[in-house]
């Protein structure tokens, strides 16, 4: 379920996922930054019209800051902030004012998702700033991302996640080169970690 005040919406996909950021990158185009890796949770409704007009709102936190090494530990988390942080999309990109995210019980990769809070959709006046929204549902694990270069190899990739996550619960896949570079004319690669799943979940 996902609410927007009195309007109802079907969920369409909720995920969360962590991402490990580029250690070439971060030496040369963000060391403003004060972290090197973090989560994201992400929940999208199916579209449904008022009137004339489609909505289809997205709610979602690409930066969390959650101490957590090993995916199984999201289980009972509680983030809150009353300031604006995230996103929420309707119309267009606007703030989250304030909120509560817990996840909850897991079973497999998916875990039960509570996300209460107040944000800006800017459409009239009963839809304008600090609207409550809620979303009831269950988000699915879908692994951790790894930005890298072409410095990197499988090894220096599994090294580095090794440091921020406990790796015997993840399935590392091949690096992948990609056909664009950074500025400085080094190529971009990734990597994608997915999660193990216990075959009684």
């Amino acid at each position: 379920m996902f609410k927007i005040k009195e309007r109802e919406f079907e969920i369409h996909e909720a995920r969360i996922s962590a991402t490990i950021l580029d250690p070439y990158w971060y030496e040369m185009y963000g060391t403003e930054y004060d972290h090197k890796y973090f989560w994201s949770i992400n929940v999208s409704a199916n579209n449904q019209v008022f009137g004339s007009y489609s909505w289809a709102p997205d709610a979602s936190h690409e930066d969390l800051l959650l101490s957590i090494r090993n995916w199984h530990d999201l289980e009972n988390t509680v983030y809150e902030w009353k300031k604006p942080e995230g996103c929420f999309t309707v119309f267009g990109n606007e703030n989250i004012t304030e909120a509560c995210i817990i996840i909850g019980k897991r079973k497999g990769n998916k875990f039960e998702l509570s996300w209460k809070g107040l944000c800006d959709i800017h459409w009239n006046e009963e839809y304008s700033e600090n609207v409550p929204f809620e979303i009831e549902c269950e988000a699915t694990f879908c692994g951790a991302g790894v930005n890298a270069s072409e410095k990197d190899t499988d090894e220096t990739v599994l090294e580095r996640v090794s440091q921020f996550f406990d790796i015997h619960n993840l399935k590392q896949l091949p690096l992948e080169q990609k056909s664009y570079k950074y500025q400085s004319g080094v190529g971009i690669a990734s990597s994608v970690f997915l999660p193990k799943i216990e075959n009684n979940a």
